[in-house]
């Protein structure tokens, strides 16, 4: 097919693709955060949770991923997801972008850490990333000069990997006190939450 038509997609790196209205075929998280917004200790304050005691701490950190997925679902930036915490991300396409960026699908993007495409029967070949520049805030990828390669695309098209979410000294306090009173709220009340009263 055209390298700018929506051709087929059969995945990336082995995996299944799957086509989203916007022409996305692939959305995948990467790497799950490592670091929370919250701090377990901080946690461990407003669970009234002794600091020296360690038999709570896995199910407090457990609260803590829980309390960030239930916040930051509430939150989005021109339309797209955010995270408040850094992740690592894979958006494909099977065909190059009409203008002259990606739009890459969590916010805020902190980093870009490759942009490949496979030519039609040909070895993946991975692009100069001197040649983009990218706008952040809106998670806009620029190539420099707009001019995408004129090959068709196999079956892996365009990939874009990239690093997105906020470091935790960038999460606004009122967004982590709404995590630490979940995770206090959820750590006195277990078993009711356990039984879904």
């Amino acid at each position: 097919g055209s390298s700018r038509d929506g051709g087929a997609f059969g995945g990336w790196a082995g995996g299944a693709g799957i086509v989203g209205e916007d022409g996305s075929v692939i959305h995948r998280l990467l790497t799950p955060a490592t670091v929370e917004p919250v701090t377990l200790a901080e946690a461990k304050v407003v669970c009234a949770v002794d600091s020296d005691l360690t038999e709570e701490d896995a199910h407090i950190e457990h609260l803590i991923r829980s309390a960030r997925h239930f916040v930051q679902g509430d939150l989005g930036l021109y339309g797209n997801p955010v995270r408040l915490a850094q992740e690592s991300w894979l958006n494909g396409w099977g065909y190059w972008p009409r203008g002259s960026w990606f739009q890459l699908r969590v916010m805020p993007v902190t980093a870009v850490t490759f942009v490949s495409y496979m030519p039609d029967g040909q070895p993946l070949v991975y692009m100069d990333l001197d040649d983009f520049y990218l706008e952040a805030e809106q998670g806009r990828l620029f190539h420099i000069t707009g001019a995408w390669p004129t090959v068709g695309l196999g079956f892996a098209g365009v990939s874009v990997s990239f690093t997105a979410g906020y470091a935790p000294a960038d999460v606004s306090p009122d967004l982590k006190e709404a995590m630490l009173a979940m995770v206090a709220h959820w750590f006195e009340n277990r078993e009711a939450v356990v039984a879904g009263t």
